[in-house]
């Protein structure tokens, strides 16, 4: 990153130990949203949201391509293809699934699911082929997950000293992590079973991804919530069940080893973004980024400085310490 050019100003905010999806401390201030500072940035690295949210990181899907060539000079796969420059789109027609419900039951909402239908509308008029797909992983994935994500949480109280810091204190830990310790406890049974099936579910999405180029998706299963909706301080049993049905989607990337990216194609009543995700096979990173740059010449997106100057954002000229919680 030094080698690229980028000033390095500090270390951004992340909920404990990364595993909520807001970044509301129970020790320290909220990180909030650049877009309305009533909402949540997300998580589980949240100030890095906010800082990309607010224009400091990239602005465009061409920083981002520039970021991944550059990148490949200090460290390529190679077992994978090179990404190499990519410049704008190609124009080549893709084939792309459309998923718009998660495995888990829970149906997305109304806004979400309109931003990821009239993303596929506009992709089809480009001349690309839209095709309906079921979710390619086993049914019981969300609770596999689940159980992997409680086992963290296990792994950091139990060996919190050796793992973090000698001063370690497992009884100071928030709800969130102690509810997922407790929940590994009564399941753990079922870890061997569950982390197959995980480990698994790589091949079954890249069989299932064989005749596509991509697929697209929600990034959640609804839009963003206000700051305390997903507090640590909310019941552990009501919080989980809100993480389930928000963070829904992006899972499939995190076990499946799947290139993702995230694109925002639509905004809400109160000016929040609204993201729609694309998921490649392996080692289809340049396919995702022609992907953007198509979307992004046919749909450019808003800056939060458009929507400042145009006195539509929430605290029009919000500051640093505001965003990040941070000083």
């Amino acid at each position: 990153m030094l080698a690229q050019g980028f000033l390095c100003l500090g270390k951004s905010t992340l909920p404990e130990f990364g595993f909520n999806a807001t970044t509301e401390p129970a020790h320290d201030v909220p990180t909030r949203n650049p877009w309305n500072l009533a909402y949540s940035t997300g998580a589980s690295s949240g100030g890095s949201a906010a800082l990309v949210a607010a224009g400091v990181v990239t602005r465009s899907v061409r920083d981002t391509a520039n970021f991944l060539e550059q990148a490949e000079a200090f460290y390529r796969n190679p077992e994978l293809p090179a990404g190499g420059r990519i410049e704008g789109p190609s124009g080549r027609p893709l084939k792309i699934g459309l998923i718009l419900d998660s495995i888990n039951g829970h149906k997305t909402d109304d806004i979400t699911r309109q931003t990821v239908e009239e993303t596929a509308r506009k992709l089809e008029k480009l001349g690309h082929r839209i095709e309906p797909v079921s979710v390619p992983v086993h049914s019981s994935f969300p609770d596999d997950f689940a159980l992997y994500w409680a086992l963290l949480a296990f792994g950091v109280k139990a060996n919190g000293k050796k793992l973090i810091h000698p001063a370690f204190e497992k009884h100071r830990t928030d709800g969130l992590t102690n509810g997922l310790d407790t929940m590994f406890r009564k399941q753990f049974w079922r870890l061997p079973t569950a982390l197959w099936r995980l480990k698994r579910s790589r091949h079954d999405y890249a069989h299932a991804m064989a005749g596509f180029d991509a697929v697209l998706t929600p990034v959640l299963g609804h839009t963003t919530p206000p700051l305390g909706d997903l507090s640590p301080e909310v019941p552990f049993d009501t919080l989980f069940e809100r993480l389930r049905q928000y963070v829904s989607f992006t899972p499939l990337a995190n076990a499946t080893g799947a290139p993702a990216i995230s694109i925002p194609m639509g905004r809400t009543p109160d000016q929040l973004p609204v993201s729609v995700q694309f998921m490649g096979r392996h080692g289809g990173e340049r396919t995702l980024l022609d992907i953007a740059f198509t979307l992004e010449a046919e749909h450019p997106w808003p800056l939060l400085r458009d929507l400042i100057r145009q006195g539509h954002a929430n605290d029009a000229a919000p500051r640093a310490d505001s965003l990040t919680g941070t000083a």
